[in-house]
């Protein structure tokens, strides 16, 4: 941790923070259509997405770097100090994976009323990917997949 105090009560800041993150969901998803399932439409009538009843998880690994402007007020008669911090930070994204599994048919509408043509139709358990990239995100802790 780096500190530099500029007067009695304010101080800049910098540290390193490792954040894990993710989420988990279940039931109808769409996916994007694999180019072995796209070659089985007409050229140009492929969908963009298929849909089909799965489980998903997303686990995401961070390295925060942290720039803060720390402000503080001593209370009156107490030895205590009250702090507010702000400021922007960096995230690396150090390591992200997607778990699927579950088995289900697919479908070409999201109302599961359309049946995808084949017999290719069933997601097998598990299926494992790696994201592999690496994002700088500035001032903000959302992430978009």
């Amino acid at each position: 941790m780096c500190r530099v105090q500029l007067v009695q009560t304010f101080f800049l800041t910098t540290h390193a923070e490792y954040s894990s993150q993710g989420g988990k969901k279940s039931g109808l998803q769409a996916f994007t259509t694999p180019d072995e399932l796209a070659a089985m439409y007409p050229a140009g009538q492929a969908p963009l997405y298929l849909h089909a009843n799965y489980n998903s998880e997303a686990k995401l690994n961070y390295l925060l770097l942290p720039i803060l402007a720390k402000l503080g007020w001593d209370l009156k008669r107490s030895p205590l100090k009250f702090y507010v911090d702000a400021g922007p930070f960096l995230g690396l994204l150090v390591s992200a994976h997607q778990v699927t599994s579950g088995q289900s048919p697919f479908y070409v509408d999201a109302a599961v009323n359309s049946l995808c043509p084949a017999d290719h139709n069933h997601l097998t358990t598990p299926r494992t990917s790696k994201i592999a990239c690496i994002n700088l995100m500035p001032a903000s802790r959302e992430i978009s997949a």
